[in-house]
């Protein structure tokens, strides 16, 4: 849900671990973690519950070409609450492909 920019945001996952073989060790000696899953550690839930909420800002500038985002998250594994702070700059240095009035591709 958003207004002027103001976000909020819920993810909750009900279910069994998504993530079975995040802590589990290669014939190299490295955990595999986030080499092998690209999602939030979180949904490796032994509990059963994993929940996020973000209240955050979102702004595009100079014709939507830089994104600036700004975002308070709190999340749960059913045991403990734990807090993230992001910050994140997006630039799309691409022209445009898709012209909005003309509804056709350059």
């Amino acid at each position: 849900m958003s207004r002027w920019g103001v976000f909020i945001s819920n993810n909750l996952y009900v279910g069994k671990n998504l993530q079975p073989l995040y802590h589990s060790v290669g014939k190299e000696g490295t955990i595999y973690g986030a080499d092998l899953y690209a999602s939030d550690p979180f949904y490796g839930t032994t509990t059963g519950v994993y929940n996020r909420t973000g209240i955050g800002y979102e702004r595009n500038f100079w014709q939507e070409r830089i994104k600036v985002k700004a975002e308070f998250a709190l999340k749960t594994d059913g045991k403990k609450v734990y807090n993230q702070q992001i910050i994140s700059l997006g630039v799309n240095i691409a022209p445009k492909l898709y012209d909005k009035t003309m509804k056709k591709t350059k």
